[in-house]
């Protein structure tokens, strides 16, 4: 059994009367990748320390008064720490009471906020590199940049106009943390009424409100990832057509479809560039690999099974991978 769970499920078990709950469905119906992860507490005061295996082949095989050798499991200790995502949100305390009253109009005033928290964090999932700023988590672009990897595959593109499709299996073996004693989610503290002034030294009155969300990634098992980077974007110009001389990204596609090992059951995150020059070639040949299915109540793209997802986050603008 998972040991993680989604924000809308912990946010729901934290505060019963709904007030996290409504905070985190807000991120997730407006950012898919947000509804898809998994949480997990970490078991450091700043973030995560777990084990890496990274052998799986134990054993041999012997005749009857043979011995065997020890097999050695290669281990290594991974740290992942988590960062801190703050905003503030301040309205107008006479504005706040007009027309649908002071609690709905300070959260429609906070939900841009909320949403605009939502896109900071699905951009550092996928590009945040804490060796460059130590203030965030390291993103799946720079925990998949190893060409050699078995989960990595070259679209063979370059310059600095590619894109990529990543993959992810949530759950035990691929999760976002929390650091230890915190709570998941986007917390929000009402700082209730302040003073401020305005550009000419005046005073107003102020409702404030303060997010704040501590949130990493955590890969224990790299078999749960994957990377199908350096597809060139003006490549796909024309993709579907009967002069379309850029990357067969279908059979790309199944390239790196086959990489997973049985058990695991990636999300495949893509540029709406990709999915849009996928859906036209695949349907330019009536190809079984794309569908379009239900998936709790939702309809959504497919790929040989696993859902394809487009996320905003994922630029057409990445360098070469090499």
């Amino acid at each position: 059994m998972p040991t993680t769970q989604t924000l809308v499920d912990i946010a729901r078990l934290q505060n019963p009367d709904g007030s996290e709950a409504k905070i985190a469905e807000v991120l997730q119906d407006t950012n898919p990748i947000i509804d898809d992860m998994n949480w997990k507490e970490g078991n450091l005061d700043t973030g995560h320390q777990f084990t890496q295996r990274t052998n799986e082949r134990h054993g041999e095989y012997t005749r009857y008064n043979e011995g065997v050798a020890p097999s050695n499991t290669v281990e290594e200790q991974k740290r992942v720490d988590a960062a801190r995502l703050v905003d503030y949100s301040e309205i107008d305390c006479d504005l706040a009471k007009l027309g649908t009253g002071v609690a709905n109009n300070r959260f429609v005033k906070a939900k841009g906020k909320i949403i605009g928290l939502g896109l900071t964090m699905a951009d550092t999932l996928f590009y945040g590199n804490s060796g460059v700023n130590p203030a965030e988590f390291t993103g799946f672009a720079n925990l998949l940049n190893n060409v050699n990897d078995r989960n990595f595959i070259s679209g063979g593109g370059s310059g600095s106009d590619n894109t990529s499709v990543y993959a992810v299996d949530w759950g035990d073996d691929c999760y976002g943390i929390f650091p230890k004693g915190t709570t998941a989610g986007l917390m929000h503290e009402d700082l209730g009424r302040d003073t401020k002034t305005d550009a000419n030294g005046k005073y107003y009155e102020v409702y404030r409100d303060r997010f704040c969300w501590h949130n990493g990634i955590a890969v224990e098992n790299p078999n749960a990832t994957g990377r199908l980077a350096n597809i060139d974007v003006s490549d796909l110009a024309g993709a579907g057509t009967s002069g379309y001389s850029g990357p067969d990204v279908v059979n790309l596609m199944i390239e790196f479809d086959q990489t997973f090992r049985a058990g695991y059951n990636p999300t495949y995150y893509c540029s709406l560039a990709f999915l849009t020059a996928l859906s036209k070639i695949a349907t330019a040949k009536s190809n079984v690999e794309l569908k379009f299915e239900e998936f709790e109540g939702k309809r959504v793209t497919t790929f040989r099974g696993r859902r394809l997802v487009h996320c905003d986050a994922i630029l057409n603008t990445e360098g070469t991978v090499s």
